[in-house]
């Protein structure tokens, strides 16, 4: 009869014998970290470099359901892409909801990083309701701040 026991030693000897686990069968991670990679080098242009980390920012099912359209020279209106909302797992947008959050404090500790303050402005054509429509999540823009203060979460921003 197998036992819990029998399980435990049989597992530490699969371990022991295969040198430690599967970490050798494992792919690399470069390629999943290269956007990572890409917006800490930065594009040259501050909102783009700003934008570079925004765009990673955490939501759900991973679907990144933003889409921006620059605005001048340095700001940004903030919309939801349709395509990319999850009516079956989260009808009333609740959780994209959050993850625009997330989208929109990356981008403000990313600005701080380079001492730009950045003015969000949330719905600023009304808040849509019942659900995520075309108007804009929110508008921002940046200015230059000797007094910003830097957000010492961002140094692992690009850990997670």
């Amino acid at each position: 009869m197998q036992t819990r026991r029998w399980m435990l030693r049989t597992g530490a000897a699969a371990i022991a014998v295969t040198g430690g686990g599967i970490s050798g069968c494992a792919p690399s991670l470069e390629p999943v970290r290269e956007p990572w990679r890409q917006a800490s080098e930065g594009f040259g242009d501050p909102r783009l470099d700003a934008l570079a980390y925004a765009i990673l920012a955490p939501n759900p099912h991973n679907m990144q359901p933003w889409r921006v359209r620059l605005e001048g020279d340095d700001a940004f209106a903030l919309y939801a892409e349709p395509s990319k909302l999850l009516p079956e797992t989260d009808p009333p947008n609740r959780q994209v909801t959050i993850g625009f959050g997330a989208f929109l404090e990356l981008f403000r500790q990313a600005a701080a990083e380079k001492g730009r303050r950045a003015l969000v402005e949330p719905f600023t054509d009304g808040e849509p309701y019942p659900v995520l429509d075309d108007r804009p999540i929110a508008r921002v823009s940046r200015s230059e701040s000797a007094d910003v203060a830097r957000d010492p979460l961002f140094g692992d921003a690009l850990k997670r």
